[in-house]
């Protein structure tokens, strides 16, 4: 009955989205619509995604993908292309100031920026019951408001102290290399996206080797441990290190922008993709229908998470192939097959109890909610603020 009733919601929905296509099928320059609507509402899923929360009704979800990118497709063609904004910020931009302010001063205003709309989304999700169910350890609580300024501060603290600095090489590579950085020189969506795809691979590479090495016995509670604070890892928690590992594993991106860099917009968009992956894998939640999970021998939250719960193997933070080569990521396997068994045994257990009497589960489901319950009173322990000069 259930199915039956998603199915006519379903066919009633793509029937609405199927009338409002026809308004787009009227202009001649429905592909191209079409196509900037798509790219714009994925570009709001990498920093949004809603989705999780309807993860249980399929029919839904796709509803909600067809009327999101049809209605993107319609505001951009009544009211215009985003992009008119992004060339008159750009225009204005590369007009009125120098390259040196656009370098230094324009990536550490970017860099902010996108700590703060990034962590949005993390802010919302743990406060929201429905999703408390996708929280890897879930017998965890999710950070307080103290952890979570405490770490924004030592955040502020790396970003105007230590990474400021380094940002100000970007200046001398830029003009070194006479790297472009005006609109009209700007280069295309296909050129920028295969040097970000290979950027990724440079940057894993650098950090699996740099990352390990940080794990070894001799200087991990000197520098690494710093990171390791919180066993259970929440978004910002992402950027939350030592001085000197910020400049270790930091390196990793430069050389990604040495190899790939052709404008300054394929740098900045390099910094929002690492920003996004790093701080996915630092969420905490192994979330449904996230973006993420398209990409190929990706190593996600539940992979690193793992890492900081147990502080060994996992240590690559994008791909996975790094921790297969050299078999790092053995004892996690080992830990998710019996994962995976226990919830197959509940789901199964769930199941048959259901069949028996369904009301008295979702009776019992509701007063007591899994992730409530299994929640404990303790949570991870707190470092005082670390200073780059102690």
């Amino acid at each position: 009955m259930k199915a039956s009733k998603d199915t006519l919601v379903l066919v009633s929905h793509l029937v609405v989205v199927s009338l409002a296509a026809a308004r787009l099928l009227l202009d001649e320059n429905v592909q191209s619509l079409a196509t900037e609507g798509l790219f714009w509402f994925v570009l709001l899923l990498t920093a949004f995604n809603p989705l999780s929360l309807v993860a249980d009704r399929p029919c839904l979800v796709v509803t909600l993908l067809l009327f999101g990118w049809l209605g993107v497709a319609l505001v951009v063609a009544h009211y215009g292309s985003p992009m008119i904004l992004v060339e008159l910020f750009w225009r204005a931009m590369t007009r009125r100031s120098s390259l040196f302010i656009i370098a230094v001063l324009g990536s550490a205003v970017f860099h902010v920026s996108l700590t703060a709309v990034l962590n949005l989304w993390p802010m919302i999700m743990q406060n929201i019951p429905r999703l408390q169910k996708y929280k890897i350890q879930e017998t965890k609580k999710p950070p307080s408001a103290h952890e979570w300024s405490h770490v924004f501060i030592h955040i502020a603290a790396s970003q105007l102290l230590v990474q400021l600095p380094l940002i100000t090489g970007q200046y001398y590579f830029m003009k070194y290399f006479d790297i472009p950085y005006d609109f009209d020189s700007m280069p295309r969506f296909a050129d920028v996206a295969w040097r970000l795809a290979l950027s990724l691979v440079i940057d894993d590479t650098w950090v699996y080797f740099g990352h390990r090495a940080l794990h070894h016995r001799s200087i991990y509670k000197y520098i690494h441990k710093v990171h390791h604070t919180y066993t259970s890892p929440f978004a910002p928690d992402a950027e939350y290190e030592h001085p000197v590992e910020t400049v270790v594993l930091g390196t990793g991106f430069f050389l990604a922008c040495m190899c790939f860099t052709n404008h300054l917009v394929t740098m900045w968009a390099w910094l929002y993709v690492r920003l996004l992956v790093t701080y996915d894998s630092h969420s905490g939640y192994d979330l449904p229908l996230s973006l993420f999970h398209l990409m190929p021998f990706y190593n996600g939250a539940r992979e690193h998470d793992w890492h900081h719960q147990y502080f060994n193997g996992n240590y690559a933070p994008t791909f996975t192939y790094w921790d297969e080569f050299f078999n790092t990521n053995a004892q996690f396997k080992v830990h998710e097959q019996k994962r995976l068994a226990r919830e197959g045994a509940r789901n199964l257990a769930r199941e048959e109890a259901e069949a028996k009497c369904p009301a008295e589960v979702a009776q019992a489901e509701a007063s007591n909610p899994r992730a409530e319950a299994s929640m404990e009173e303790t949570p991870p322990s707190l470092l005082p603020i670390f200073s780059p000069f102690s």
